[in-house]
């Protein structure tokens, strides 16, 4: 188009003014001219040369970011870890497609809730204070394990790791990474558990049973209460082992486990502190208090125990020991204590229960 305006110009300028009339300056004038609209077109064809590189160069950038978009969708989609983004107000903004597989909610019915929402009742005040503390500090990092709502009505195990990115605007929120360990913690249950009860009875054993006679005894004296202990040892349980074998044994001692629990409260803890020998503490309850439960599990042994088709009579002796809030004395002193009355018990005939007094035990024979 250029090059036909000035043509069409140079051919007017012929025909209307003459040959002779274009003298050497006005011919320099329409060269420059040319000359200068023909640099111009150049650059500007090497602008559109540039711009086209640019244009390709920002394609393959495009096309390299949706590729980077689509790697990282597939990855959240088929990790096993959860990856959540919680606003300012505690609510999820963003979460990841694997809660469906480890949680069984869809993504859009997670987005927008509070997050606490799906915490269990017992792990809540705990996570919610972490959370604060993580809060208060930008590029905080805390670490924690909770049980969250399973859509189905359970719980799962879930360890968190959430970093506060709020100070971010890209992000603006706290990201949390969760991966379950719902079996993890129940092989963990399940050792503790092996460590401190008995495996024949699955009563505590003699560990967990120290462990909770200090703390109560520790306590006493916020509450101004009393701790009472029951130390009971079989009667002549050595006979059922040499006549029936310790098979029968085991079974008659399951069953005198099954009838000391049922003669406590829940708050209370039966142990088996090893071969026939069982204890029970009784947090906030007097030595009075305590003789009823002793009579109780004494009257509970009256029936038979069924051991191979054979109705065995069982019976035990009893020693009570109590401490009051102004007591000073260890723990382990109290036990010895109830460990003294039970042998009292056996030496004026079994089958009753002693309570140890200061001065001198007193007896309570358990009715005929």
């Amino acid at each position: 188009m250029v090059v036909g305006v000035f043509g069409l110009l140079l051919h007017v300028m012929l025909n209307g003014l003459g040959a002779n009339a274009l003298d050497t300056r006005a011919l320099g004038v329409l060269v420059g001219a040319l000359a200068i609209v023909g640099m111009v077109v150049a650059r500007q064809l090497v602008a559109f040369a540039d711009n086209a590189r640019l244009l390709a160069k920002v394609d393959d950038s495009l096309a390299e970011l949706q590729r980077h978009e689509r790697r990282l969708s597939s990855l959240l989609r088929h990790s096993s870890d959860i990856t959540t983004v919680i606003d300012a107000a505690g609510c999820f903004s963003y979460v990841s497609p694997a809660v469906t597989r480890v949680l069984g909610y869809r993504v859009e019915e997670l987005v927008g809730q509070q997050s606490t929402t799906f915490l269990h009742p017992e792990d809540r005040a705990e996570v919610q204070s972490q959370l604060r503390e993580a809060n208060a500090t930008p590029g905080a990092t805390v670490t924690y394990q909770a049980r969250y709502r399973h859509a189905d009505g359970s719980w799962s195990w879930l360890e968190v790791i959430t970093t506060n990115l709020l100070d971010q605007p890209d992000v603006a929120g706290m990201v949390s990474n969760s991966r379950e360990v719902t079996e993890a913690r129940q092989l963990q249950e399940r050792l503790r558990h092996q460590a401190q009860h008995d495996p024949l009875t699955q009563l505590a054993n003699r560990a967990l049973f120290t462990e909770r006679l200090q703390a109560a005894t520790r306590q006493r004296r916020h509450d101004d209460g009393t701790v009472t202990v029951l130390v009971i040892d079989l009667d002549d349980f050595k006979s059922i082992n040499d006549t029936l074998g310790h098979h029968a044994g085991d079974t008659a001692l399951i069953a005198v486990a099954d009838r000391l629990q049922g003669s406590i409260r829940a708050t209370d803890t039966a142990a088996r502190l090893g071969g026939d020998e069982f204890a029970v503490l009784l947090p906030q309850t007097t030595a009075g208090e305590a003789t009823l439960v002793a009579q109780r599990f004494i009257t509970a042994l009256e029936r038979p125990v069924t051991v191979d088709g054979q109705r065995l009579r069982l019976q035990c002796s009893i020693g009570v020991a109590a401490l009051s809030s102004d007591d000073d004395t260890d723990p382990d002193v109290l036990l010895r204590r109830g460990d003294s009355a039970m042998y009292v018990a056996k030496q004026q005939g079994k089958g009753r229960f002693v309570v140890h007094s200061a001065e001198a035990p007193t007896d309570r024979a358990a009715p005929a």
